[in-house]
């Protein structure tokens, strides 16, 4: 059970962000100063803290120094109604995790604290004294797989991290990982114990986008904070910006991303000081960007800004040796979280997994295994759990070029493949045609027919 302590001298928000969280079955310990929060540190050890940045007995600044003295590793969220920007952003530059404007949406409250203990999970396996510790790569290849392309994909990894401040672009389908490669590029980079700082730029609004990035000045425009707000450069100083689909940026905002790129200054939205930037940028995209630059819809001279390092997160179904033992992880994982009893899986479930197409990659995978785990009551996966898995994509593989996903299919004939499927659902089935040809989704006279083409014993 994860421990969060609430610092606030307002009863009212302590005993509201108590019942809120207390839904989400966390531990939890209210704090009225300061004092009473930093006190209550060693004994409580908490991971999380909701601190208030103005407290009636002292600023918020100083108990958040005091926590992270204590132990670095401990997120705080600051809370704050009327923080200034530079307040805001010193509180980052200490070691805040993020902030939060009161009154503030409860939803966005949960996300940010779910995200929180998720760094702090991160931390404590990955970093130590500044440095990474030999459980992040192992949580990386959890997560992603270890398959030779996989290997060879962490290797270079490393070697990218090494770059203090070169930009990265990262590729790849939906649900391949590139978030969480861009987060280990940051955990092994000189930047590590700076923050990183994520923002999906397909989850903005146009209007919006350039003052997310750059932030905005005192009466920059109706409707925004009264004291301005900081943008994502400014929050993310000294550390990293991971800017999530950016083939989504407008051609103005593309543009204003180049300059702070080449000239490492920017102007906040409404604001005549130019700020001195030091951030390094890690972009991803699920599209074509050449693709985009020809089209005229990205610019080419940010593309070759972004690609100065490159690498290319591969799908689920080019690494078909990740997929059973991915499937094993999040079958352990989400077992042990539920308390249900570890789950094997049947050979013939097995070849289902592989001939999938997985459009959605890991993250589909995952779901999948969760969803088994959480709806059915059984210590194994048969081919009955799987059914919710067919799908049109998996009959067009052959038009995407996605192939098979039977080991070793490249190299076989139609027919041979054929041939080890009927076969695993007869072995599987014990020689019952009736239950086999279930397996297989057909009728008992096509398997029949089957058996009898390719000449199977039963």
């Amino acid at each position: 059970m994860n421990r969060i302590m609430i610092v606030d001298d307002d009863i009212l928000v302590r005993r509201s962000l108590q019942l809120l969280l207390q839904t989400e079955d966390y531990r939890i310990l209210t704090c009225q100063s300061g004092k009473d929060g930093i006190e209550n540190l060693l004994q409580f050890r908490p991971e999380l803290v909701l601190l208030d940045l103005r407290l009636g007995d002292m600023d918020g600044l100083q108990v958040l120094r005091a926590i992270k003295q204590r132990d670095e590793q401990t997120q705080v969220i600051m809370l704050t109604a009327y923080g200034t920007i530079e307040n805001t952003v010193q509180a980052m530059r200490d070691g805040a995790f993020d902030y939060i404007q009161k009154p503030f949406d409860n939803r966005k409250l949960k996300e940010l604290v779910k995200k929180a203990l998720q760094v702090r999970q991160w931390n404590d396996k990955g970093l130590r004294n500044g440095r990474p510790r030999d459980g992040a790569q192992e949580e990386l290849v959890k997560f992603t797989g270890k398959s030779p392309l996989m290997t060879k994909l962490y290797e270079m990894i490393a070697r990218l991290a090494q770059s203090h401040d070169a930009t990265v672009l990262i590729e790849g389908e939906s649900g391949t990982g590139k978030e969480l490669a861009a987060s280990h590029i940051h955990a092994l980079s000189h930047r590590c114990t700076k923050p990183f700082i994520r923002l999906n730029c397909a989850c903005i609004p146009e209007l919006l986008a350039e003052s997310e990035l750059f932030g905005y000045e005192k009466g920059a425009f109706t409707g925004g904070i009264a004291g301005g707000k900081p943008g994502k450069f400014q929050l993310a100083e000294g550390g990293t910006l991971f800017l999530d689909e950016v083939g989504d940026l407008s051609p103005e905002v593309q543009t204003k991303c180049l300059r702070v790129l080449e000239e490492k200054t920017y102007f906040r939205v409404g604001g005549v000081r130019e700020i001195q930037c030091d951030v390094r940028v890690i972009a991803a995209t699920n599209k074509n960007l050449l693709e985009e630059v020809r089209k005229g819809k990205f610019r080419e001279d940010l593309y070759y800004r972004l690609s100065a390092l490159r690498i290319v997160m591969p799908p689920l179904r080019k690494r078909l040796e990740d997929i059973l033992p991915l499937s094993r992880y999040f079958l352990e994982l989400f077992c042990s979280k539920n308390g249900k009893p570890f789950m094997t899986i049947s050979p013939i479930a097995e070849a289902i997994l592989l001939n999938h197409c997985w459009n959605g990659n890991v993250r589909e995978l995952r779901n999948a295994m969760e969803r088994i785990v959480l709806l059915e009551q059984t210590e194994e996966i048969r081919p009955e759990h799987l059914e919710f898995l067919k799908s049109p994509s998996d009959y067009s593989k052959k038009e995407t070029g996605a192939g098979s996903g039977i080991p070793g299919a490249e190299n076989l004939t139609y027919d041979e493949m054929m041939e080890r499927l009927l076969s695993a659902a007869i072995a599987e089935a014990r020689g019952n045609q009736t239950k086999a040809a279930r397996l297989l989704g057909i009728s008992r006279a096509k398997l029949r027919y089957q058996i009898a083409k390719y000449d199977l014993k039963t």
